[in-house]
């Protein structure tokens, strides 16, 4: 189980990967993301990729094809996304991710999960009808 997901605090998501995932882990997530996307509703997600084991450059391709494909959706439903990560190496990967795919979202990468949640709900609560940017990744 390479991913634990909780949205019982919808609509800040948490998502938790645990080690290195395989593809079919991944696909599995994305499935959890189109069910959050079908509610219709502003969301904010939380990784958590202080246990993960990272991703490789066939998953990370994976990911920006998926968001390329979801792009209307995301950008209509995800308010913004936070990555924690202890790691300098994940937080670099994640942000050469975000930055060779710049996301309809605010983005923030960083290594304190405490700030990282303010900062989604800070996010979340800025009026809706507000423009968004999609700066690069912090």
């Amino acid at each position: 189980m390479p991913f634990l997901r909780d949205d019982s605090q919808f609509p800040l998501v948490l998502v938790s990967p645990i080690g290195r995932p395989l593809d079919s882990e991944i696909v599995e997530n994305f499935g959890f993301f189109e069910g959050l996307l079908a509610r219709k509703q502003p969301l904010v997600v939380l990784f958590d990729a202080r246990q993960s084991g990272g991703l490789n450059f066939g998953q990370r391709r994976m990911y920006i094809d998926w968001l390329s494909t979801h792009e209307a959706e995301v950008a209509k439903a995800c308010r913004a996304v936070a990555t924690v990560s202890g790691s300098p190496v994940v937080r670099a990967a994640v942000r050469v991710l975000f930055w060779v795919y710049p996301p309809p979202f605010p983005v923030l990468v960083g290594d304190d999960m405490e700030h990282a949640e303010r900062w989604l709900r800070e996010r979340l609560n800025r009026d809706a009808s507000a423009p968004t940017t999609s700066p690069r990744a912090t």
